[in-house]
């Protein structure tokens, strides 16, 4: 009898562990924080150490740590002098590297192997250090959506529904880009606008971002990025101000205030530098 309940009491304890862990799974957000890809070479691949006229492998473990998936990724090893180090291809290319998720809490992870010669050192030299890049590229996505309070009177902040704030910040949305901060302004004639501040706060450079989609619920929201000559959902950063502003705007049709859903989606291209050396010893 004693054995029994002791398995009893076993029993509901295995459960009640496995279901929280199971319940905290489900409802983990991965879109939040900074994420991005990861590169690193597995140990001894390359060598510390290469020796004139021999053959070595060069093993590029790739993560990709964001909440969302990398696609077209274009990988190279690029500055290596040929004279001391060949390699067979220089770049390879992937179509798909999965984000993280629920059913891949890791992301996904991928390897690929540059293959090489070395040469011969110059003479007298001991040893010659070769610094070179990896250099990748790829595009991602990012999906921003918070629950606003909006108030469409112009002179009233707070009317007994919800309270207005006028600023938001946040830490990010799971990827190296993220909107920062995200601005509420009221105009007269319930006038909606919304200033979205997006900021690279990764390791590498963003070239382009694209708006998809901008809703205010179920209600579609005109957008233009700030300071854009040609086409206004799209903007180019320059390698040294690498941020943007996101101007939303939209119509009003309740009288009194409300809560509701704001999400925008983009869509960027990535590159990203790393700098490594190899050594060839006599």
């Amino acid at each position: 009898m004693k054995l029994l309940v002791l398995y009893v009491i076993l029993f509901v304890f295995i459960v009640g562990c496995t279901s929280g862990a199971g319940e905290k799974a489900i409802n983990y957000n991965f879109k939040q924080g900074l994420a991005e890809m990861k590169f690193s070479f597995l140990s001894n691949a390359p060598p510390e150490k290469i020796y004139p006229d021999s053959a070595f492998t060069m093993v590029l473990e790739i993560e990709n740590q964001m909440a969302y998936d990398a696609t077209n990724l274009d990988i190279s090893i690029l500055g290596l002098d040929e004279k001391y180090f060949r390699l067979a291809e220089t770049e390879q290319h992937l179509d798909l590297l999965a984000g993280r998720s629920l059913t891949l809490p890791a992301g996904e992870k991928q390897f690929i192997e540059f293959t090489g010669q070395s040469g011969q050192l110059f003479q007298n030299a001991e040893e010659y250090p070769a610094p070179y890049f990896v250099h990748a590229t790829y595009i991602s996505a990012l999906d921003f959506t918070d629950t606003l309070c909006i108030n469409p009177s112009f002179y009233t902040v707070y009317d007994a529904g919800c309270k207005v704030q006028d600023r938001k910040t946040y830490s990010g949305q799971g990827a190296p880009l993220a909107v920062m901060e995200l601005e509420e302004i009221i105009h007269p004639h319930r006038g909606l606008e919304l200033r979205l501040k997006l900021q690279n706060r990764g390791r590498g450079k963003v070239h382009f971002i694209n708006l998809e989609r901008a809703q205010l619920g179920s209600q579609e929201m005109n957008c233009e990025f700030q300071n854009t000559a040609d086409n206004p959902r799209s903007i180019e950063l320059r390698m040294e101000q690498q941020e943007a502003t996101l101007i939303c705007r939209t119509f009003l049709r309740d009288q009194r205030s409300y809560t509701t859903t704001a999400a925008v989606s983009f869509n960027y291209d990535y590159e990203v530098r790393q700098e490594h050396t190899l050594r060839l010893v006599k």
